[in-house]
């Protein structure tokens, strides 16, 4: 089982986000934005679904978004 790194996963968001908003992703993708900004600050592990949602939203894989480094 692949172990988590909150904070890791948190930065790699904050760097696919790039110029664009926390509450315009939050909009487009469904999740609350507090949700987004507790994932993003390294506070909360996304949901299995809410993995797939954002990397489904960035154009990439939730295998290279939250598990492979970088």
């Amino acid at each position: 089982m692949q172990k988590y790194d909150a904070v890791e996963i948190g930065k790699r968001l904050v760097q696919v986000r790039g110029i664009r908003t926390r509450i315009g992703v939050a909009k487009e993708t469904g999740i609350p934005v507090t949700t987004l900004q507790g994932i993003e600050n390294g506070k909360r592990v996304p949901s299995p679904d809410n993995m797939i949602i954002l990397a489904n939203y960035y154009g990439t894989s939730v295998q290279h978004l939250f598990f492979d480094k970088w």
